[in-house]
Formats: C-alpha cells, structure tokens, sequence
C-alpha cells in the first residue's frame, strides 16, 4: 500500500476491496503505512518518475484524503487531483473496528508530521536515507513536540496519534557474529539503512529503546535481516520484557 502511494496513482487494489482483505487475513491487525517516498530506486523500480518533494508530498495528501475515508467504510468520489476514484468502496469491508488504523512515515516538520496530525494514526519517526535522522532522543523530543503542535492545530488531542521510530537489530551473543550479519547486508539496503543505528548486543538494544521511549516514543519498529532468528529470539525473549 505505501509504495502504491508514492507513485502516479493509487494501485486500483486499494479501491476495489482487497486491501480491507488483508485485514481479514491478518484478523484485524491490518496497519498500512504511507509516505511520500525517499528512495528513488524503488520508484525506478516501478517504473515511476521521481518527482520533487512538493509534488511527492501533495500526492501523499490527496491519498490520505481517500484511503482514511475508505478504510472507515465510507463511500469515495474525488474528482480533482491525481486520484479520482468516482463511488470507491471496499467491500467487504475491513474486520478492525471502528477502523483500519493509518500509519505515516517521516520525520519532515512542517508538511510529513501535519499529515500524521491531520489524517493517521500513528506517525513513524523513520531516521533512513533522507529522514533527517531523528532517531537521536534529544531530536526525537523536538519533533514531537512538533507533532503535538500540529495536532492542536487540527483540533485532535495530543494521545490520537501513536508514536513509533525505528531500529535496526543485528543482536548476538557473539559481537564478532553481528558484525558479520550486518556484512550480509545487500548495498542497497545498508545504504537505505545508513543513519539507523546498528545494535549488537541486548544491554544495548534495551539501552536504546528505553531512551526512545524516554523521549516520547510508544511503539518501536525493529528491523531484523530476514531468517535471523538468533536477533528475533533475543528480542523476543529479553529486550521486550526489559523494556516494557
């Protein structure tokens, strides 16, 4: 759904049903995230035009504008815009009550974080690539404050919008061995990683969630190579409980 998002047009998936169907395959837990895009190899990929970051982020609010609706089970027609869905419904509707929650991704002040307070759920603090890096506590508390800003703005109390960022888990027993995973990284993805800081042990990963949710933040993403089970099981079984 978010790259769908980021491109020319809304993928007619997100207007014809099938998205509220993950829903029900997932049993309600559903959380779709949108951004307005930052790595231009996936555009390229989809063999999309990379456009500036004003005309990424107006499409990013018209999208936002009808997938919310959607998702709440109303009935869309936009006409305007580079989306115009005419009598868009998702049938069946979505399981998630009283509706699919929205995510958006970026940390940009004065237009990412206004959506996240005009239209989402959650607002993802994600320091890759381009994201201005705001995983550093001290920036963490900056821009939600910002968001809490925003969100007195759009007449929405301050608890309407989750908090999440991100964290990149590469955990071992063995220091020498999560250096060696981070090796196996593919180029692309250890650039799009490149401002995440890269956490080795459990002392330091409880370290680092404690100071984010010190910071503000109430829900953490971390991001695991896939097949990595030692990092999952570490996580799992003694950085959550430390944490929560």
């Amino acid at each position: 759904m978010k790259r769908a998002a980021q491109g020319h047009g809304i993928d007619k998936r997100l207007l014809t049903g099938r998205s509220s169907g993950l829903d029900l395959i997932y049993g309600g837990r559903a959380l779709p995230g949108l951004g307005s895009g930052n790595v231009p190899p996936e555009f390229a990929q989809f063999g999309l035009r990379w456009e500036a970051a004003n005309e990424r982020q107006a499409m990013l609010e018209h999208a936002l504008r009808i997938i919310g609706p959607l998702l709440r089970g109303e009935t869309v027609t936009v006409a305007g815009g580079r989306f115009q869905p005419h009598g868009a419904v998702l049938t069946p509707p979505p399981m998630q009550q009283p509706h699919v929650p929205i995510r958006v991704g970026g940390g940009g002040e004065r237009t990412t974080l206004r959506f996240a307070a005009r239209y989402a759920d959650a607002s993802n603090l994600g320091a890759v690539f381009r994201a201005d890096g705001v995983l550093a506590p001290d920036t963490v508390v900056r821009k939600l404050a910002v968001l809490d800003r925003h969100l007195a703005d759009a007449g929405r109390p301050a608890n309407a919008v989750l908090r999440s960022g991100l964290l990149a888990a590469f955990l071992s027993t063995n220091p020498g061995a999560a250096r060696a995973k981070q090796a196996r990284l593919a180029p692309e993805m250890a650039g799009l990683l490149q401002q995440l800081p890269f956490i080795e042990t459990v002392d330091e990963a409880v370290g680092r969630a404690r100071a984010m949710v010190a910071a503000g933040m109430r829900y953490l993403i971390f991001i695991v190579i896939p097949g990595d089970e030692e990092t999952l099981r570490l996580l799992a079984e003694q950085v959550v409980p430390a944490v929560a």
